[in-house]
This record gives structure tokens, C-alpha cells and sequence, in this order.
């Protein structure tokens, strides 16, 4: 099935106006010199082809009895293979073996047939029971009269379901697709053009919604298969895609896909909430069992009957995945979507054919002729009839009469006179006549003759009316030609004037983006200023922090010195002390000395009994002399101390000074820094300013050439779009101007 092109409604309109006239002039001035030719020949004919026909039938129905007396006659299933022919052995092959376990007098076969092949071997008659979807089987009852005989009870989550729907899926991640008008400029891709749940449905809602595929679509394609379809959308091959109803809960309990990788747009919730699958559409009846035409009644009556007593747990319910058959449903609601789509039984509806034409009113131009031939018939075999009556009558009158043969001789002369004078009226009829095969519909036959005046005068009336019409088409023609010269010229005009604004508009487009991109280096200038005097200010506060920080230390400093001047001035302190304990311990030493020497002098008058004594006085003699000595060292260390510690809070007092000064010197610095950062501050504000002013004149300049850009596109749009309009004018023109050329062959009164 292929999408037509749609042409402007008042074109469309002023073609079938002037194609149903040209038929009507073609109709009634051709007719009469085709149809007796034609309807001659076709009535023996059809009548040869009806007798033959019935024998044949009568021969066939015979050899059909004879051999199932005989042997089985294998009786063939036609299934629509909508997942691939392996699924439709393994679903249907049950059915087959119930059917000829039911039915013991006939084999049944089941045959995979794809969407193609079903309409050829329906056509064809190889196939005598056909399971196909309830799209198809409209086509085939008005296409080869096919007749349903039961609806399939599809089973899915425990429960029996007799109508199905269309689902349009899109993957889950793809979140610019929410809505069926999203899918404009997207690829969709469905089973295929014949596929009710896998096309048809969904065309159906996107054309209520004004979307059209051939328009709409970027591309439509055709994947033959519903798991193709899935496999394709969820690969990404294609951004979105139609299956019926249960197609992906079935393939999730096979395995071969997550339900949660796909998202369903235009989700439709069921009135009675029975229905428990996503669908996209509206629900319709399920698959029909139908029954081929040609097939006996009493062989539909038995499938018919084994079907609606199918046990709903027999193997052939189970592998269909149904509770088996119910009675035929109302397929008027498929009739309703094919009427709005205009496809199958319903895809000429609305067209008028010559051919139609003919069968609906061929009676009309039949009717005039044989009345034409009729009545010159009528008048030959009149005269003929006069004349066999006048020579019989002259033959008898001759035998008795011979003395009346002059008379005889007269009236036979005067009666074939008469004849010449009938056929001299027919021939003068027929010259006058002539030049209506030509075109001419100003002669009208002569009616001073008075054995064709009916002719005559029923010839009259059929050029009166030929010539109206002609006049009539000629003024139409002329009218539309003229309006369509006048409508050519004002849109070749304003075609003209929107290239020439197309044209100034991307010269401004190109100066507002040239201005547009020097806005943008200044921007990026302004940007850098702004992060270089940002740096600055950065740079100075951290500045002033770290002369705070020095500023801290060299306090410290200060303090830290003020408190080592002090240590040094009480070490220098304790110094003395110690010079002063020194003294005291040396004076000791000094009498432990002279009490020593003393202790020996002693001892030595003392004698013997003074040895003892002697030895401990000499020991404490040598023990003064080392402390002397010590003392001595004690004291030499006491006076160095004292001395470094006085150079030592000397320089210590002088390094406070420095102190002090540097302390001075620091918050002086501080002081001029501060202002730096206050400079550096006012300036990063005003570079920020600059550079807001900057990227917001960038981002207005960027509107205004988006803008532009979008003008210069509608108005190259409205160019296109007037010189499109303009052909169809001048195509309009050329059938206006045939079909003026058509009735300017007829001659009609000034």
C-alpha cells in the first residue's frame, strides 16, 4: 500500500469536477457507438460463462465427493506467520491434528504464510480455511468472499480475552518522546502495511491526532515480523515502533526482553478494566477462524462445531495459548478504522470511474440505441414486410388475373419507390447526422420526413443535451483557466517578493552574526579583565593577610625579647648571687684550711695517739684545696656569665628598638596596602560589572541572530512554499486547458 500524494484542496476539487464532466461528455458521445459493439457479444457470452462455470462446479463438487469416499481429503489451514513460520508450527500444528481427530473424514494442514503470501493463496483459492488478523479478514470477505465461522479466546495471565490493540513503543531511555506528536521527524518502523495490530491500529490514532506518517515521518519501514519490530526500537535502529497487544509480555516470558527497557506512548486504559496489556489504541475483536469461499457448507459446519466444543486444557488450546474458540464476533468496528483510513474494501471510496459510470447507468445510452436501431429496424421490416405482401399478392393476382398486371407493375413500382424513398430519408438522416461523429453539436435532423420524424427528433433531444453540457464545460474551463491565470501571477509575485526578503533577511542575518561574534570576543576580553583584576584582589588580600600575620610576629617578636631581656636581666641577677655564694663557700674552704692545719699541729703533739687524727686532717686539707679550686673555676664561670649576660641584654635591648621600628615600619605598609585593596576591589567590581553588561549584550546579540535566522528560514519556507503553490496553479492550468482543448473539438451554437 502506498501513500498518495496530497494535492491543495481547490485543486484537488477543480480535478475531479473536470475529470467527472470530461467522463459524462466522453459517457453520452462515445456510448452510442461502443455499446451496441460491446453489450452484443457479452450477453451470450456471460450467459457460456455462467453455464460453463456451473458445470465446472457441478464436476468439481462430484470429484470432491467421489474422493472422500475414497481417501482423505487433506484440507488446508492458511496462518498468518506474524512472529516467523517456526512459531506458527509450534502454536497451530495442534489445532491441525484436533481438527483431523474431530473430523476423521479429512486431513488438515497447517500452512505458515507471511503477509504477502496470504492475500496471493487467498486469492488463489489454495487455501481453504484461513487464521489471519481481523484486517485482513475484511479484506478477504470483500476481496473473495471469505466468511468467519469463530473468534479465538487469546489466554494470557490465566484469563480468556477476545479483543486485542496496538501498542507504540519507544525505549525507555529515550525522554524526547513522550507523545504521539513527538514522533514527528522521528523513524518508526511497523510490521507491515496489512498488519492490523502492527500498523493499522496506530495509523489510526496518529491520524486523529493530524499526524502523517508519509508527511510527518522521517522514515516508515516495514520489519515483516512483530519481534523484528521490538528487536529494531530496542537496538535503536529505528526511534520508535508499533506491535499488537501481548507481542512483549510474550517475548519477556521467553526471555528475550526486559519489560522495563521499553516506555508506552499514548497508553489507553480499558472502560471496563478487563484488559490487562499496555495498548496504544483502541481494543478490536480477535482473530477470526474463517472459512474460504468455494467450500462446502456442511464441511464449515463441522469445523465450525469442533471448534466452539474445543476443551479449553486440550493440547491444541494450550500450544494457541487460548481457551479455545468462541462464536463469530461483530467485525463492524474494523469496518469503521478501514472507512476512516480509506484502505482495503474502503480505498476507492469517494472515487467516480468511467467504468462505474457504466454500471451504474448504462442503461441510459442502451436504451437510446436500442430504441435508435429499433425503430429503423422496426420501418425496414415493415417495408420488407409490405413488400413479401405485395408480391404474394401480385403472384396469385398474375395467375388469375393477368388483364390486372399493369396495375400490379404500377403498384409494385410505387412500393419501391416508397422503400427508396425510406432509405434515401435514412441515408439523408445519417449525412445530416455525420458530423456529430465529429464534434459538431449544432446539426439537428431535418424533421419534414415523416417515417423518421421519432428518429428525428429523439437524435434532437440527445445533441440538445450533449450541447449544453459541452457549453457548459467550455464556460467552466474558460472561468477556471482565467482564475487560475490570475492566482498564477499573484503568487509568481509574492513568491518573487518573499526571495527577495529572504534574500535581504540573510544579509542581515550575516551582519547581525558578524556583529554577534565581535560581541563575543569582547565578551572574552571583558571575562579575562575580570579574572585578571580578580587575581589582583585575590593577590592583595592574601597580601594584607600575611602583613597581618608579620605584623603579629614581629609583636610577638617584641614581647618574646622584652621577655628574654628580662631572663637575661635576673640571670644576671642570679649571677651575682652566685659570685657572692662563692665568696661564702671560699671563706669556708679558707677556714677548713687553717682548721686542717691547725688539726695536724695538734696531732703532732699529741704523738702516737695523734697518727689518726693527722691522716683525717690531711684529708680534709686536700679536700679544702679542691674546693678551693673549684671555687676558683666556679667563680671565673660566674664572672663570664656575668659579663655575656650584660652583652646579651645590651644587644637584647637593642634588638627591641629594631623592633619596634619594624613594627612601625609594617603598619605603615599595612596602612598603604589597605588602600591598594580598596583600589583593587573598586576595580574587580567595576570588571564584573563590565563583563556582566558584556556577555548579556553577547547573549542579546546571540537572540537576535537566532532570530534572524529563524525569519530567514520562514521566509525561505513562504518562498518554497509559493512556488509550490504555484505549480499546482500551473498544473491546474494544464488540465483546465486539455480539458478546454477536449470540449473546443465540439462544435457548439455561437
Amino acid at each position: 500500500m502506498s501513500f498518495k500524494n496530497l494535492q491543495p484542496k481547490f485543486y484537488q476539487a477543480t480535478k475531479i469536477l473536470l475529470s467527472k464532466t470530461r467522463s459524462q461528455i466522453l459517457l453520452i458521445s462515445c456510448g452510442s457507438l461502443i455499446l451496441p459493439a460491446l453489450l452484443a457479444p457479452l450477453a451470450p457470452i456471460s450467459i457460456k460463462q455462467l453455464l460453463f462455470t456451473n458445470s465446472i462446479s457441478a464436476v468439481a463438487q462430484a470429484q470432491q465427493s467421489s474422493t472422500v469416499n475414497s481417501t482423505k481429503t487433506i484440507l488446508k489451514i492458511g496462518v498468518l506467520a506474524k512472529r516467523g513460520p517456526e512459531k506458527v508450527l509450534s502454536q497451530w500444528q495442534p489445532l491441525a491434528e484436533y481438527l483431523s481427530k474431530n473430523i476423521p473424514e479429512y486431513s488438515f494442514q497447517i500452512v505458515p504464510l507471511n503477509f504477502e503470501e496470504i492475500y496471493q493463496e487467498t486469492e488463489a483459492k489454495s487455501i481453504d480455511f484461513i487464521i489471519a488478523n481481523s484486517g485482513m479478514y475484511v479484506d478477504f470477505e470483500a476481496e473473495y468472499g471469505a466468511n468467519r465461522i469463530a473468534t479465538l479466546k487469546n489466554l494470557r495471565l490465566g484469563k480468556p480475552y477476545t479483543s486485542f490493540g496496538g501498542v507504540i513503543l519507544v525505549r525507555a531511555d529515550r525522554q524526547d518522546i513522550n507523545t504521539l506528536k513527538d514522533l514527528k521527524g522521528k523513524t518508526f518502523m511497523a510490521v507491515n502495511q496489512t498488519s492490523l495490530g502492527g500498523w493499522q491500529m496506530a495509523w489510526g490514532v496518529l491520524k486523529q491526532q493530524g499526524i502523517k506518517p508519509e508527511k510527518h515521518f522521517k522514515e516508515l519501514s516495514f520489519g515483516d515480523t512483530h519481534d523484528a519490530v521490538v528487536e529494531a526500537v530496542l537496538e535503536g535502529k529505528v526511534d520508535a515502533g508499533t506491535v499488537r497487544t501481548d507481542t512483549l509480555e510474550r517475548m519477556a516470558a521467553e526471555g528475550k526482553i526486559k519489560l522495563e527497557d521499553f516506555r508506552i506512548i499514548n497508553q489507553q486504559q480499558d472502560p471496563s478494566g478487563q484488559f490487562p496489556f499496555v495498548h496504544s489504541t483502541p481494543l478490536y475483536p480477535e482473530w477470526p477462524f474463517a472459512v474460504a469461499k468455494g467450500v462446502p457448507i456442511e464441511i464449515s459446519e463441522k469445523v465450525s462445531a469442533a471448534l466452539l466444543s474445543m476443551p479449553k486444557d486440550s493440547p491444541a488450546a494450550i500450544a494457541a495459548k487460548s481457551e479455545g474458540w468462541t462464536i463469530p464476533l461483530n467485525y463492524r468496528p474494523v469496518h469503521e478504522l478501514f472507512l476512516d483510513l480509506q484502505i482495503g474494501p474502503y480505498e476507492e471510496l469517494g472515487v467516480i470511474t468511467v467504468s462505474q459510470l457504466l454500471r451504474r447507468f448504462w442503461y441510459i445510452p442502451t436504451l437510446t440505441f436500442i430504441g435508435l436501431v429499433g425503430t429503423i429496424l422496426y420501418f425496414q421490416q415493415r417495408t420488407l414486410a409490405q413488400r413479401q405482401k405485395s408480391e404474394a399478392a401480385l403472384a396469385e393476382l398474375n395467375i388469375s388475373l393477368e388483364e390486372s398486371n399493369k396495375s400490379l407493375e404500377v403498384k409494385a413500382e410505387e412500393q419501391r419507390q416508397e422503400k427508396e424513398k425510406l432509405e434515401e430519408a435514412i441515408y439523408t438522416l445519417l449525412d445530416e447526422v455525420s458530423d456529430a461523429t465529429d464534434g459538431d453539436l449544432t446539426v439537428r435532423a431535418n424533421l419534414d420526413s415523416l417515417e423518421l420524424s421519432t428518429v428525428a427528433d429523439l437524435f434532437n433531444a440527445i445533441i440538445s443535451s450533449l450541447q449544453e453540457i459541452a457549453i457548459e464545460a467550455k464556460q467552466s474551463s474558460g472561468q477556471v483557466g482565467s482564475s487560475l491565470k490570475q492566482s498564477e501571477v499573484e503568487i509568481l509575485a509574492l513568491a518573487e517578493q518573499a526571495i527577495v526578503e529572504a534574500q535581504e533577511t540573510r544579509n542581515t542575518l550575516i551582519s547581525v552574526e558578524q556583529m554577534s561574534q565581535s560581541i563575543q570576543v569582547v565578551a572574552k576580553n571583558a571575562n579575562r579583565a575580570e579574572q585578571i583584576a580578580n587575581d589582583t584582589y585575590i593577590t592583595a588580600v592574601e597580601s594584607s593577610s600575611n602583613m597581618d600575620l608579620t605584623v603579629n610576629s614581629i609583636l610577638n617578636l617584641r614581647t618574646t625579647v622584652k621577655e628574654t631581656a628580662n631572663k637575661m636581666k635576673r640571670l644576671g641577677e642570679s649571677s651575682l648571687q652566685i659570685s657572692q655564694i662563692v665568696s661564702f663557700i671560699e671563706e669556708i674552704a679558707l677556714k677548713t684550711n687553717v682548721l686542717a692545719i691547725n688539726a695536724s699541729a695538734e696531732a703532732d703533739r699529741a704523738g702516737e695517739y695523734g697518727q689518726g687524727f693527722i691522716i683525717i686532717a690531711e684529708q680534709v686539707g686536700t679536700l679544702a684545696k679542691q674546693s678551693t679550686s673549684a671555687i676558683q673555676q666556679i667563680a671565673n664561670i660566674a664572672t663570664t656569665i656575668q659579663h655575656e649576660t650584660q652583652e646579651v641584654s645590651n644587644v637584647m635591648e637593642s634588638g627591641n628598638t629594631e623592633v619596634v621600628e619594624s613594627a612601625r615600619l609594617v603598619k605603615a605598609s599595612k596602612e598603604s596596602l589597605n588602600k591598594v585593596l580598596e583600589k583593587s576591589q573598586a576595580i574587580n567590581q567595576l570588571m564584573e560589572s563590565i563583563s556582566k553588561a558584556t556577555i548579556s549584550q553577547a547573549n542579546t546579540s546571540q537572540d537576535v541572530s537566532n532570530l534572524m535566522q529563524k525569519i530567514a528560514s520562514l521566509s525561505e519556507n513562504t518562498s518554497e512554499s509559493s512556488k509550490k503553490v504555484a505549480q499546482s496553479i500551473v498544473a491546474t492550468a494544464e488540465v483546465a486547458q486539455k480539458l478546454e482543448s477536449t470540449v473546443a473539438q465540439f462544435k457548439v451554437a455561437e
